[in-house]
C-alpha cells in the first residue's frame, strides 16, 4: 500500500490548486472522512467542480484518490451531459432497435434501464483508464501510484468476489485491476484492445471507443439475456460502484442524490455529476447527446470507425505470460490502461 503520511490536508489542497491554477477554471475539494467515496460533479449553482473524497478510506490512498477525481476534471471527462450520452450511444450502437424489435411481453423500460446502467457502467471504466494514463503521462509519480493502485485492488477478497460474476463491467474491471486470469474465465481478455483504444485519447475519442465497445460487445451480451430475467439496474450499479470505489471512483449517477442538503443545487446536477463534464463547464468540446451524435457523424465521415478516429493504438504488446499474475512493483507496460 502507498504510504500516505506526507500527503495532508493542506498539501493535497495545495495540489488542487496548482491544477485549478494550470486549468483556469473553478475547483473545490471536500474531505468527507468516513464516507468511503470519492467523486467530482459540476457545482452549477456556484458555476463550479467539486470533488468529495475521503482522506480515511482503507482501500484508496488519499493521495491516489484526490488525482483520480482531479484527472477528470483536467482531461475534460465528456460527462455532463451523461444521461443524453448515453441515450445518443444506446441508439447509435444499435441497442436501441434491439429493445423495440425485443419481445412485446418484455418491460421495454426495464431493457433500456438495464443497457444504460451497463453503457454508464462501462464508460467509467475505460474513461478512469485513459485520465489516469494522460495524467501519468505528466507526471511519473502519479503513473506509479495509479498503477500501484489497481495491483493493490486487484487482491482484494471483496473486489474479487463479485468480479467472478460474468458480465462485460467485470471483465473490464478484470482487466484494469490487472486480474486478466479473470478476464480469461469469462472469454473476455480481447477487452485489451478497448484499451489500447482509450488510453491516450481526447473525451470526443473516448465516446467513440464506448460506442465500439457497446456495439461489439454490450449488444450481443444484452441479445443473450433476452430470455432470462432482466437484473435491477441498482443492483447492477451498487455492485460495480462498491468494486469501483476503492480505486477513486466517480459516482457518476448519484452525485445529485448526494449532494442533497449542501448547497450544491442537487437538481441541475441531475445524476450526470459524477465526472462533472469538462474543465470550462460545458463538456469536452460541449458534446451531450447533440455533441455524440456529431462526433459519430464525423467519424463516419471519416470512413472509419474507430480504426480512424482519435483512439491511438501504438504502443499495445504485452507480455501474455506476465499479465497473468498481478504484479505489485508498478510496471506501466504491462499496465492495460498504458
Amino acid at each position: 500500500m502507498i504510504d500516505t503520511s506526507i500527503f495532508t490536508k493542506p498539501v493535497l489542497t495545495n495540489l488542487k490548486n496548482t491544477y485549478e491554477e494550470i486549468k483556469k477554471s473553478k475547483l473545490d475539494v471536500k474531505f468527507t472522512d468516513g464516507s468511503g467515496e470519492h467523486f467530482i460533479f459540476w457545482d452549477k449553482q456556484n458555476q463550479r467542480f467539486m470533488i468529495h473524497t475521503d482522506t480515511e478510506d482503507p482501500k484508496c490512498p488519499n493521495i491516489v484518490a484526490l488525482e483520480h477525481e482531479i484527472s477528470h476534471y483536467l482531461h475534460d471527462s465528456p460527462l455532463k451531459s451523461l444521461r443524453d450520452c448515453i441515450k445518443q450511444l444506446r441508439s447509435d450502437s444499435g441497442i436501441q432497435k434491439l429493445i423495440d424489435d425485443a419481445d412485446p411481453k418484455i418491460s421495454k423500460s426495464k431493457l433500456e434501464n438495464f443497457a444504460d446502467s451497463l453503457i454508464k457502467n462501462s464508460f467509467n471504466v475505460l474513461e478512469d483508464c485513459r485520465i489516469e494514463n494522460l495524467t501519468g503521462m505528466i507526471q511519473r509519480g502519479s503513473e506509479i501510484r495509479f498503477v500501484d493502485n489497481c495491483h493493490d485492488l486487484g487482491q482484494m477478497d471483496d473486489i474479487i468476489k463479485p468480479m467472478m460474476n460474468k458480465d462485460p463491467v467485470n471483465g473490464l474491471l478484470a482487466l484494469r485491476f490487472f486480474r486478466e486470469d479473470i478476464a480469461i474465465i469469462h472469454g473476455m481478455e480481447h477487452y485489451k484492445k478497448y484499451f489500447d483504444m482509450i488510453r491516450a485519447t481526447t473525451a470526443k475519442g473516448a465516446i467513440m471507443v464506448i460506442r465500439e465497445f457497446a456495439k461489439e460487445e454490450l449488444k450481443p451480451w444484452i441479445q443473450s439475456k433476452l430470455n432470462e430475467p432482466i437484473p435491477d439496474p441498482e443492483d447492477e450499479d451498487n455492485q460495480s460502484q462498491e468494486q469501483q470505489d476503492g480505486e477513486g471512483s466517480d459516482g457518476e449517477g448519484d452525485a445529485g442524490e448526494q449532494q442533497d442538503g449542501e448547497g450544491s443545487d442537487s437538481e441541475q446536477q441531475d445524476g450526470e455529476g459524477a465526472d462533472g463534464e469538462g474543465a470550462d463547464g460545458e463538456g469536452a468540446d460541449g458534446e451531450g447527446a447533440d455533441g455524440a451524435k456529431k462526433i459519430m457523424e464525423d467519424e463516419d465521415a471519416k470512413k472509419g470507425g474507430s480504426d480512424n478516429a482519435d483512439p491511438q493504438t501504438a504502443d499495445t504488446e504485452e507480455d501474455e505470460d506476465d499479465a497473468d499474475q498481478p504484479k505489485k512493483t508498478a510496471d506501466p507496460k504491462k499496465d492495460p490502461c498504458r
